[in-house]
């Protein structure tokens, strides 16, 4: 049975207003990890990229409904991220992987990290995990749908923990080089510590917009633009621009106004290189406090 516009739609809008009915305090969010980037191209746009369909290894951890429109099959990627290295440094070994048939597709994706520094006064070292997988299906040949499950947890003292199931609803659409996507990002259930105090996960509604352009045989430019608006109350956005030179060399650069969010204000600039399907990059994330220094760095296949 095919899934009418309609239809997904009208699910959507149930839950913005769930999501708005059960608005938190900014700042109370549980798991913020979740929302960190991983990808090479995604942490090189300062997290803009949601609609865009030209870098897919990370959808799990983003929009899985814009794979379908991806020109690529498959698209792997392993990324080493140095996290908040002036502040609290944390080392995030992640992996992901997306298949695309054309009206399908499927992603996975994995993220381990353990911070830098011990507890003070104590031997213990925090750490997270996340475990996600998705799928996707283009219901028309201008409309796809997509959904993310996902697993997290945090170990923030050697006798305490906390973890939440949750996940991504998207839609996407194509019109020629222009993709538009909406979604919920991180829905999941509250979580209570051991003093019954209640947290919700980072959960926006996320709107974005891609446009990819190929001029003179070699050339190509994306321009991404993201906004969020966070159960928190909170509003993000993000703008990023990918320039690339004969499918082989990327140069990116991005920048995010945080806002009161999980994620704060910064801007990233990044690099890629792609040769006999072997794609090596870097970005550098600056301009802020807490973010400044931080890196991503790591190494894919796709085609």
């Amino acid at each position: 049975m095919r899934i009418s516009l309609i239809h997904i739609l009208s699910a959507l809008a149930a839950l913005s207003v769930g999501a708005a009915a059960a608005a938190v305090e900014p700042g109370s969010e549980a798991l913020p990890f979740i929302r960190f980037e991983r990808g090479l191209a995604e942490s090189s746009l300062a997290g803009a990229g949601i609609a865009s369909s030209s870098n897919m290894a990370y959808a799990s951890f983003g929009n899985p409904a814009a794979i379908p429109f991806s020109k690529k099959k498959l698209d792997i990627e392993g990324t080493w991220l140095r996290w908040m290295p002036e502040t609290f440094p944390t080392d995030y070994y992640n992996f992901a992987g997306t298949y695309n048939s054309g009206n399908f597709g499927l992603t996975l994706g994995f993220s381990s990290g353990k911070a830098g520094e011990k507890v003070s006064g104590t031997s213990f070292t925090p750490s997270d995990l996340q475990v996600n997988g998705g799928g996707a299906y283009r219901v028309a040949d201008f409309l796809s749908v997509g959904v993310n499950l996902r697993y997290a947890s945090s170990k923030v003292l050697e006798n305490y923990s906390y973890s939440a199931f949750g996940g991504d609803v998207f839609v996407t659409g194509q019109y020629k080089g222009l993709n538009v996507a909406l979604g919920v990002r991180s829905i999941g259930a509250s979580i209570t510590d051991n003093s019954g105090a209640s947290f919700s996960l980072p959960t926006s509604i996320a709107f974005g917009l891609a446009y990819a352009y190929d001029f003179a045989e070699v050339h190509s430019i994306e321009g991404d633009l993201d906004a969020d608006w966070w159960l928190s109350g909170a509003l993000s956005a993000a703008v990023g621009v990918q320039y690339g030179y004969n499918d082989m060399v990327f140069v990116r650069a991005g920048a995010r106004y945080g806002g009161k969010s999980v994620i704060p204000d910064y801007a990233s600039v990044g690099v890629g290189v792609k040769f006999y399907r072997v794609k090596v990059g870097m970005s550098y994330l600056f301009g802020s406090d807490l973010l400044k220094n931080s890196m991503t760095i790591g190494l894919g296949y796709c085609f």
